[in-house]
Formats: C-alpha cells, structure tokens, sequence
C-alpha cells in the first residue's frame, strides 16, 4: 500500500504537549502519508502553513451548553469523512475520541491518550461521563488505543478500556530543532531581563490544577533560600500577569520580583535555552511530559514529581519527589542546580530513545497495519 490519509480529530491545537505531537505527526509525514485535522473548536497555536485543518464547529468554552453542538458537529464529521475518504480515522484525547464514535465502523478508527488520573467528578463532570463511554465502547469500536505512556495504558484498562485493543507509543521529540545554542541562549536571556549568574527555572505548562502551581511555587520559594539570584519563568497558557488568583499566589510568597510571568511562548526552544532547569510539580495526570522531554533532550536537568511515567525519564532519582512535597521538590531543584556529572548520560539518552523520528515510524506502522487490516498482535 502506497499513499495513506489520515484523519485526525482534537479538540483543538492550543499550546500543549498532546496537541504539539498531533502537530509534529501531521506536518512531519513521510512521502505518501497525508494528515488532516479536524477541530472541535478552530484554535490553532502553532504554525498553519503546513496543516489541513478543518473546523467542526463546536463551541468548547461551553462545558454543558456547548453538547446543543454535537449532533451538527458529528454531520460535519460524517460529511468530511464522506468527502476525504480516510484510510484512518485519529480521535485525540477524551473529545476528540468521544467525537470519532461517529465514523461508526466505516473506517479503520484510533484513539489517543495522553493523560492518568482525572480530577474529581464535581469538577468536570462531562469529562467523566465521556470516560465511561468511552470505556465501554473500547470493546467495540477502535482498532487501536494508543497511549503515550505505560501508566496511561494501565490506569485506563484497569478503568474497562480494552486491553487487547491497547499499546504504547513513546512521546518523540524534534531533535533537529530542541539543541542547544549558545548563541540564542544570550539573545533569549537578555530579552527577558535575565542577569549572568541568575539561576533560571522554567515551568512551561498551562494555568490548571493539575500542573499545582501552589506546590511549585512553594518548592521554588524554598529554594531561593540558598539561591537568592534564582529566577522563576512562567509560560504557558494562563501564565501571565491578567490572572489575578496567579498574581496573589506570587505575591503571598513574596517572590513578586523573582518571577517572569511569559503567558504562551511560540519559541520553546529559545524558552529552553534561556532556563538553567526545568520545573512540573503536577500532582496528577501526567502520562509522559513533552515539556520534560523537550528539557532533557536539550541538556537541562529536570525537577519534577513522581507521577504517570515520569520515574521512566532518563534521569538521577534525586531529581524526582513525591507530589505535593514542596520541600523534596525544592530539593529536587537544589539537585539540578549542583551540576551531577550523571546528567550527560540522562541528556544523551533521552536523544536515543524519544526522538521524532522514532514516534512518526511507528505510528505510520500502525496506520499501515490497520489500512491493510493486519492483527496488532
């Protein structure tokens, strides 16, 4: 089989982990692979040029008013599967699979997940309603359940997801493009007003509860203790100064002078360059963090807490702390900072085993095998 279309259905292309892969695997396609993406809700973070995307029409800032979208978005759906005639059919993340129950066994269907654990029921209750759905469907309905992390893979089949429908597939990364560069390094730590000898700490995630900003900040107050030069770089969505509930944090710890708050930054590479270390005190449902990954494969040492599969990172295990322990986060940032000589190792096998390359392989091995109708196992 020569030439393959795919198509992918998410909620949307914000900044974000999950959505840079679907943007990585829909621009970087070897010859005879053509992706198109189709979005519940058309907001597109990175670059369009090379992207097909289509818009579903769905209104995602309405948590329940927004499902008086579903039956015109799940037509356009149907139509646009009419009119493309894709080989497979990518739902992506708890929305975009929920959405794909649509193509109803007309294609070779896949789902993506990207996450473990929820948060409590009262605090998205339509979130959990599409997860049990989409538990029972798994027996049924896709081909494949791909997850990014073999702590996603076990949390969701011990909640009813199929297991023989299950694998895994590593994050990859853009090695080509997160290298370090001295030069950009200069330029991007000037821009942001960060002296010579200021200890820079980046935490690139989104404004959630799930990433505990409150944890973070705690661990990094304690760390300047010793580290009175240290600075904090905030960036991501929601990371910027209009959020007030953000701003008191900050001010409450008194770190008002210490903190960079950046909101979303297109150039994570020169983000990257300009931080000496990278911090995510999530306290649940990460599966395989792109931002840690991005770090490591870019020679920065690592802070983080123990959750989904980040105990399977390259990386000393002082590096790592139980969630919602600020003081072993702090010290797990005091570890980065002293300059292990085991970090090199950590940095160079991370290239090996999470590049891009290696992720697109083996996702267009499975298109294939799916498109020719081939066992998984």
């Amino acid at each position: 089989m020569a030439g393959l279309k795919i198509l992918h259905i998410a909620p949307h292309l914000r900044q974000g982990g999950a959505e840079r892969l679907l943007f990585e695997l829909a621009t970087r396609a070897p010859g005879g692979v053509a992706h198109h993406v189709a979005l519940m809700q058309e907001e597109v973070f990175f670059d369009r040029a090379d992207l097909m995307v289509e818009d579903l029409g769905f209104d995602l800032t309405r948590r329940l008013g927004g499902v008086t979208h579903l039956p015109a978005s799940r037509r356009r759906l149907r139509a646009l599967v009419e009119r493309l005639r894709p080989d497979i059919v990518q739902g992506w993340l708890y929305y975009g699979a929920f959405l794909s129950l649509a193509v109803g066994g007309r294609v070779p269907l896949v789902w993506s997940i990207h996450n473990t654990t929820f948060p409590r029921f009262l605090a998205n209750p339509p979130l959990h309603l599409i997860d049990r759905t989409l538990a029972a469907r798994s027996r049924s309905m896709p081909d494949a359940i791909v997850y990014c992390a073999a702590s996603a893979r076990a949390f969701h089949e011990a909640r009813g997801y199929a297991p023989r429908r299950g694998l895994v597939i590593d994050n990859g990364v853009d090695l080509a493009l997160f290298r370090p560069d001295a030069e950009r390094r200069a330029v991007r730590r000037a821009a942001f007003g960060l002296a010579d000898d200021a200890f820079a700490v980046l935490l690139s995630a989104r404004n959630d509860p799930q990433k505990d900003l409150p944890n973070c900040l705690d661990a990094f107050s304690l760390f300047r203790r010793d580290t009175p030069k240290a600075r904090l770089l905030l960036a991501g969505r929601g990371m910027n100064g209009s959020d007030a509930r953000l701003r008191g944090l900050i001010t409450a710890r008194g770190l008002g002078a210490a903190v960079v708050m950046l909101g979303e930054v297109s150039d994570m590479p020169g983000l990257l360059d300009a931080s000496d270390a990278v911090l995510l005190g999530s306290r649940y449902g990460e599966a395989m963090p792109m931002a840690l990954l991005e770090a490591l494969a870019m020679d920065k040492p690592i802070a983080a807490t123990r959750v989904g599969d980040v105990e399977r990172l390259p990386c000393p295990r002082e590096a790592l702390a139980p969630p919602a322990e600020p003081q072993s986060l702090a010290a797990a940032l005091t570890f980065a900072r002293a300059g292990d000589p085991r970090w090199a190792a950590s940095f160079a096998e991370t290239r090996a085993r999470h590049g891009l390359d290696a992720m697109t392989r083996a996702y267009e091995s499975l298109y294939r095998r799916l498109a020719a109708q081939e066992p998984l196992s």
